[in-house]
């Protein structure tokens, strides 16, 4: 697989892993969709995708990893 289809598949992966952690009723309204207009915004997704690559030196089942993994861009987004 090439370099830049394999980022955009992990980039995917964590697009669509970031959007299920933002399906939370304990948020108010307001705030969710600040997060949601700073984190979904269009990003390269870097930071995970090294995690995801990083782990996979090691491990197969990146399920293991995704909430981590995400963590760090949400922690980046923050910031």
């Amino acid at each position: 697989m090439k370099i830049k289809e394999e980022i955009k598949k992990y980039k995917l992966l964590v697009e669509e892993h970031l959007g299920k952690l933002l399906q939370r009723d304990d948020v108010p309204e307001e705030l969710l969709k600040s997060i949601e207009y700073s984190l979904l915004a269009e990003g390269k997704r870097i930071r995970p995708i090294l995690c995801l690559q990083s782990f996979l030196l090691f491990q197969e089942d990146l399920e293991q990893i995704l909430d981590f993994a995400c963590g760090i861009e949400m922690l980046h987004t923050y910031s």
